[in-house]
């Protein structure tokens, strides 16, 4: 083994996992807010989107970003021989793991609710797969 792979972070290739699932995420999420699905009443009428769903849309996109930006930060850290000696370990990277899947079981509750109809439609089939299944995972 060369001393470049024996100082590579064990967890480089979760994070590169990580970053991989945040782009797909955060492509589909922004995918899905351009492009809302119409939901229909009873009576084959379109239903406004609220105020809330809207929120919800919003939240999903920008914890995708928030979620790809510092995913892509920690990368380049880790690919850093400097930089990585004061993340790699240490508790900063521990914190960053602990706010991260935090940020992504917070929307895993919004993307996968019928209600707000960004991964999954109001008779609970998956609308936007991308989402439902890189975020839920």
């Amino acid at each position: 083994m060369s001393d470049s792979q024996s100082s590579r972070s064990p967890r480089f290739t979760h994070w590169m996992a990580f970053f991989v699932f945040a782009t797909i995420t955060m492509g589909a999420t922004i995918e899905a807010n351009n492009n809302p699905k119409i939901q229909y009443d009873e009576y084959e009428q379109p239903i406004e989107r609220d105020a809330k769903t809207l929120s919800y849309e919003k939240y999903a996109v920008v914890c995708s970003i928030i979620t790809f930006v510092v995913t892509l930060i920690i990368v380049i850290i880790h690919l850093s021989g400097v930089l990585s000696m004061f993340f790699v370990g240490t508790k900063i990277e521990g914190f960053m793991c602990f706010i991260l899947a935090g940020l992504w079981a917070g929307i895993v509750a919004i993307v996968s609710n019928p209600r707000h109809g960004i991964a999954i439609d109001e008779l609970n089939g998956i609308t936007n797969g991308n989402i439902y299944y890189f975020r839920c995972v």
